[in-house]
């Protein structure tokens, strides 16, 4: 099976924890403007700073109080519009992820969808160089048939109701996602991956993931190879992950010879990966 079976809840949960910390910020936000409203308000109108006066350093730290409410206000609130806009992007996504369980069967929807849209721009140019907009579009009203000349006319380098171009983005669009659904497949038929264990380090497959496990913060240099290999360190898992391939096992053993520096570890490495 590829991706998670909690895909869905997850979506959902991550949609929601970004709503309720959007909510904190506004409210803080809100809390700390009024606070800078109801301190300023205590100054009269156009008072200014009396220098050289005994209340002089008083004043100027109260203002400064006043101003520091604002900005840390006014970014709660910033904060706040950006965490609620992430979580409407969040909702309208509707990109095929992994990760859900039903990703082929929705790519599988998406080609057949692609495949049509290609069929009619091919039987619509096919139409019209045979009989015009009319035969191109038997049902168009003439204020349609205008716009669509007019259209025509400012590019008379592709004189087609759908441009070559177009033909040829969604014919690449087909082959990325048959490419994307063979791939999905062939990572579905691959057999489980039982857990590899080296010393304290281990390997294991989970989450649709590939972790790999150490005792404790691996070096500098480890890490950068995780990273340059595509891993991610995740704190919820206590591993650093990447989406499960053939590939990702491969780069998580070529880890552990970076990790172990003695000549036994890496020999046991090479008879457990025969």
């Amino acid at each position: 099976m590829i991706g998670r079976r909690d895909y869905e809840s997850r979506r959902t949960a991550r949609i929601e924890r970004l709503r309720a910390r959007a909510e904190r910020h506004a409210a803080e936000g809100a809390a700390l403007v009024a606070q800078g409203d109801r301190m300023a308000s205590v100054i009269p109108m156009g008072q200014p700073i009396l220098v050289g006066h005994h209340s002089e350093r008083r004043d100027r730290s109260y203002r400064a109080k006043i101003n520091g409410k604002f900005e840390r206000g006014y970014a709660s609130l910033k904060q706040a519009e950006n965490l609620d806009r992430r979580a409407d992007v969040a909702e309208r996504n509707n990109a095929i992820s992994s990760d859900d369980p039903n990703a082929v069967e929705r790519l599988r929807e998406k080609l057949a969808k692609l495949q049509a849209d290609r069929d009619t721009m091919k039987r619509v140019n096919k139409a019209y160089s045979k009989g015009g907009f009319r035969a191109a579009f038997p049902n168009a009203k003439p204020e349609q048939i205008a716009k669509l000349a007019e259209k025509l006319a400012a590019c008379p380098w592709d004189r087609k109701p759908y441009p070559s171009f177009a033909l040829t983005n969604t014919g690449a669009e087909i082959r990325r996602v048959e490419k994307r659904i063979a791939e999905l497949e062939r990572r579905a038929a691959r057999p489980e991956q039982e857990s590899e264990e080296y010393g304290d380090l281990r390997i294991e497959e989970t989450d649709n993931r590939v972790c790999v496990i150490f005792p404790g913060k691996p070096a500098d240099g480890v890490r950068a190879g995780l990273r340059g290999a595509g891993f991610k360190w995740a704190p919820t898992m206590g591993a650093w992950v990447r989406m499960a391939s053939e590939a990702a096992w491969y780069h998580a053993r070529g880890i552990v010879w970076r990790y172990f520096e003695t000549a036994a570890v890496p020999q046991a490495l090479n008879q457990e990966t025969r």
